[in-house]
C-alpha cells in the first residue's frame, strides 16, 4: 500500500471520521508502535488493531472536537 494513502486512511477515516474498524484494515496484529515522550528514551509497544481502536477511542471521548489536518507530507524513494 502506497504511504500516503495509508497515512491519509489513518488520519481521515480512523481519526477525524471515527471509523474505528479502519484499525482492522490497516494495522496488523504484530503491530509495534514506538512511543514518543519528552525526556524519556522511546519505548516499543506491542498494538495490534484492538489496542490502535482502544486508544483512540480514550482520545475521542476526552477530546470530542479533536480532529488533525495533514499539512505536508513527505514519501518519495527510499
Amino acid at each position: 500500500m502506497d504511504p500516503k494513502h495509508l497515512i491519509n486512511r489513518f488520519v481521515e477515516e480512523l481519526w477525524n471520521e471515527r471509523r474505528l474498524d479502519v484499525a482492522d484494515a490497516i494495522f496488523a496484529e504484530d503491530c509495534v508502535t514506538h512511543q514518543l515522550r519528552s525526556g524519556v528514551p522511546v519505548d516499543t509497544v506491542p498494538r495490534g488493531p484492538q489496542a490502535i481502536k482502544e486508544h483512540v477511542a480514550g482520545w475521542i471521548a476526552s477530546f470530542p472536537d479533536l480532529r488533525f489536518n495533514i499539512e505536508q507530507m513527505l514519501s518519495e524513494g527510499d
